[in-house]
């Protein structure tokens, strides 16, 4: 997951050279050369978690047995065997979209719906207009507000690798919570010194993005382990459709602001009242999965 956030910061430092030059269309362009990876989805391994789902018992073995022959390879140590479980019953039927709002699933579909909304629309309502509000603002140059935003990325990768680290050491819920508490708290910072220079924009922001960028990334993790194989794709797909609607409605939020006579202060103040209730949506309505398996979070 940390390649994303890589490619942010590329991005940003190609977009900083390209653009002054060249122009923004030939962005476009470099936009479209990952189809050159298509290909590769071939060779994408297949879960074994479904691959057994399906009566596809061998393949599910080989498929784990590719995977331990990896670990053992890279880190040169034989895999302790595995420990004994208590036999449980899988339900094999397909997933279907209203089994996600119903049962233990309700609870869980509406708070990572909550999460993943407030946490996109704060992410790309603030990354999507920064550049241009460091020119319509505060007047710095194409070049100075492109440089900024390679500022943020980085800030933002930063975030994305230390909660890697953290995640299975503090829990899900901890990491989610108090990262989205620490963006909330320097965007209300922001709002409330006035928000009046393009540094003191820069600073805040950053860091404010080193936080939720942690989050997203988290997501990632939390919503594949809060529903059960056959639901997974589900699950996932509900979390991602409500983050896209977040990166849909922040910018236009900005943008109505900004067009009614609103000012800075007022657009991060919003920000940091939305990252305010993504928090409390998940350190209230969360469900902890650290240490779990996966049958443990689907009981």
């Amino acid at each position: 997951e940390v390649i994303f956030p890589i490619g942010l910061v590329m991005s940003a430092i190609v977009s900083a050279w390209v653009v002054p030059n060249y122009g923004y269309k030939i962005l476009f362009a470099l936009g479209a050369l990952p189809v050159v990876l298509l290909p590769m989805l071939w060779k994408l391994p297949e879960s074994p978690r479904w691959l057994a789902s399906r009566g596809r018992f061998e393949d599910a073995h080989n498929a784990m047995t590719r995977i331990e022959n990896e670990i053992t390879e890279k880190y040169g140590k034989t895999l302790p065997a595995p420990q004994p479980l208590p036999a449980v019953a899988v339900d094999t039927r397909r997933g279907t979209f209203a089994e996600a709002f119903r049962g233990i699933y309700l609870r869980r579909t509406l708070m990572l719906a909550a999460i993943w909304g407030c946490a996109y629309f704060v992410n790309y309502g603030i990354a999507s207009w920064l550049p241009t509000l460091y020119r319509s603002a505060f007047d710095v140059s194409v070049d100075t507000a492109l440089h900024y935003s390679i500022v943020t990325s980085v800030a933002g990768l930063i975030g994305c690798v230390l909660v890697a680290f953290l995640i299975d050491n503090l829990g899900r819920r901890i990491c989610i919570t108090a990262s989205m508490v620490l963006c909330s708290s320097l965007l209300f910072l922001l709002a409330a010194s006035g928000a009046d220079t393009a540094t003191k924009v820069l600073f805040w922001s950053a860091g404010s993005a080193l936080f939720v960028f942690a989050v997203n990334m988290a997501l990632y993790v939390y919503t594949a382990e809060l529903y059960p194989t056959r639901m997974r794709a589900i699950g996932c797909a509900i979390g991602g459709a409500s983050g896209r609607l977040g990166i849909i409605v922040g910018p236009l939020a900005v943008g109505a602001i900004l067009d009614g006579g609103g000012t800075l202060t007022v657009v991060f103040g919003m920000f940091s009242a939305v990252a305010l209730i993504g928090a409390l949506v998940v350190g209230f309505f969360a469900v902890e999965t650290r240490e779990k398996t996966l049958e443990e979070i689907s009981q």
